[in-house]
């Protein structure tokens, strides 16, 4: 079994305070990782949220939709 991990940037953006605030931070994806958050993202947007909560983080699902094209093309090669 090959381990196949990357590194990516979450950014997270906080706009329901006073003060908005962005927050940037690197977190690495396993495939199980990219298959959760395919499914967390997926009840998402079934759903109409306009954002989701995975591993702790608050994610756009316009910026997750990316993320996971992005994912797709390096677990996929």
């Amino acid at each position: 079994m090959v381990f196949v991990g990357l590194m990516v940037v979450l950014i997270t953006y906080y706009g329901h305070t006073s003060k908005n605030k962005v927050m940037t931070e690197f977190r690495s994806f396993d495939k199980d990782d990219f298959v959760r958050l395919k499914d967390e993202y997926e009840k998402a947007l079934a759903l109409g949220n306009e954002q989701f909560v995975f591993d702790k983080q608050v994610l756009l699902v316009s910026y997750a939709k990316y993320l996971i094209e992005y994912l797709e093309s390096k677990f996929n090669k």
